[in-house]
């Protein structure tokens, strides 16, 4: 389910959402745990040319996504539990679900994410 799109200066698409079941994206297949997070780079001839894909041990939502002046891909949602990006970083919930903040470039390469929350649910 795609819930949000940005589009860059050079006419990427770039989209967040969730998914729940088997997804394939250039030949590769994903599974989710719950509902699954999801950023796609989509080029201006609809092709997919970069995916990011946290994994959680809960479910987590992309809601929001935005380009920054420094082209810096920076979306927002949710996740429960744990979330882990690429480089190693993860991320513990406070409770029962926090907000999430992430950063990559424009090639989806995680950069840096954080998850203000508090004990209940955000």
């Amino acid at each position: 389910v795609a819930l949000a799109i940005e589009t860059d200066n050079q006419a990427n698409a770039y989209v967040t959402g969730y998914f729940t079941g088997p997804m394939t994206i250039n030949d590769s297949v994903y599974y989710p745990v719950g509902w699954d997070i999801f950023v796609v780079k989509i080029n201006e001839t609809g092709e997919i040319t970069a995916m990011a894909h946290p994994e959680c041990e809960g479910s987590e939502i992309g809601y929001g996504i935005t380009i920054t002046p420094g082209n810096q891909v920076v979306l927002t949602g949710w996740f429960q539990n744990q979330i882990a990006f690429d480089d190693g970083t993860r991320l513990t919930s406070f409770g029962g679900s926090d907000i999430l903040i992430a950063a990559f470039n424009s090639d989806l390469e995680f950069r840096w994410a954080k998850n203000p929350g508090t004990e209940g649910v955000e």
